[in-house]
């Protein structure tokens, strides 16, 4: 199997080098490729990205949709994962998304967990493991077959935010869809500026409004109304 890895990213300096020695570290050079798509980004994002990555691209403004859209087009494999830069897949994401890809699923996310000794996060841990689409999201990291990724015309560039649950939903009652057992790290950050109980009722707001149709402008602007500021998007 071969994998092209799709990383969006906006101001992760601190972060992307980290996250690209660790996937090197545990995929086969030979047969993946990683591309970092850049956001536009003020600090050392792209230099960090160039030392490990295959391909680093820029994209005008901020949009995961239209920044992973656009590494997938210079995508060379069959396979894609998206991965953000805040998220650390289990060591086995190469072997894992293999054997499932000879079981013939076309699209896959793991459980999530989160680098944190706060105990009500287990409780999102916890929630992850159920096959709904409101446990789903883009911390658990995405792969999907490249012709079904191009079929459903990948990321809805309208999104700007959500935009895995509009490519999920697109596919949930069609697809063979792989809920691996192990579990993503993903960074507490927004937990560091929010209360456990803020970020949980922006969420619920947010898929609320999701589920009505509303703009996703509009819900990117409550959902950060709600918070407090904690990253990049």
């Amino acid at each position: 199997m071969s994998i092209s890895i799709i990383i969006p990213a906006l101001n992760e300096e601190k972060t992307v080098g980290i996250l690209l020695e660790y996937l090197r570290k545990n995929s086969p050079n030979e047969n993946t490729q990683i591309i970092v798509v850049d956001g536009n980004s003020s600090d050392n994002t792209i230099q960090e990205s160039k030392r490990l990555a295959d391909i680093v691209l820029g994209c005008p403004y901020p949009s995961r949709a239209k920044q992973m859209n656009l590494g997938a087009k210079h995508a060379v494999h069959t396979t894609l994962y998206f991965v953000h830069c805040d998220v650390i897949p289990p060591h086995t994401f190469y072997q894992d998304i293999q054997n499932a890809v000879r079981e013939n699923y076309t699209i896959g996310l793991y459980r999530q967990s989160f680098d944190s000794s706060n105990p009500l996060l287990l409780i999102n841990t916890f929630c992850s493991r159920f096959r709904k689409l409101y446990c789903r999201g883009g911390d658990q990291t995405l792969f999907i077959d490249y012709k079904l990724f191009n079929h459903i015309g990948g990321f809805d560039e309208n999104y700007v935010i959500m935009e895995e649950y509009v490519l999920l939903k697109k596919c949930w009652n069609t697809e063979k869809i792989k809920l691996f057992p192990d579990y993503t790290i993903v960074s507490a950050r927004k937990y560091s500026t929010n209360s456990w109980l803020r970020v949980q009722w922006a969420n619920f707001v947010a898929f609320s409004m999701f589920n009505k149709g509303i703009d996703s402008q509009e819900i990117k602007n409550k959902y950060l109304n709600i918070l407090r500021p904690y990253n990049n998007y």
